[in-house]
């Protein structure tokens, strides 16, 4: 019986053990899944701020519409016997050299 009772009493112990080492990693695994959406927080953040960013740039390197695109935009028809020449081309000073 002494063999069975000692038997019972490591069982009960490793089972302790294993109890606890359960609780550590579930706790490490809490920390770490906080620690992960922390960063991808961070990385949505920068990610939306250098959109925004290269939304900003595309904007300024864009030419502005000319005047008769305007008014096409604006569903004005041209005047009568006005004959439309083409304009030279625009360069955008607003836009870094890449």
């Amino acid at each position: 019986m002494a063999m069975k009772e000692n038997f019972a009493d490591q069982l009960k112990a490793q089972s302790e053990v294993w109890r606890a080492q359960v609780k550590d990693y579930q706790e490490r695994l809490d920390q770490m899944g906080e620690q992960a959406r922390s960063d991808y927080k961070k990385a949505m953040e920068q990610m939306e701020t250098q959109a925004e960013e290269a939304r900003k740039l595309a904007e300024r390197c864009q030419p502005s519409q000319s005047y008769f695109d305007q008014r096409r935009l604006a569903g004005v028809a041209p005047a009568r016997g006005f004959q439309r020449r083409e304009a030279p081309a625009m360069s955008t000073p607003n836009c870094p050299k890449m």
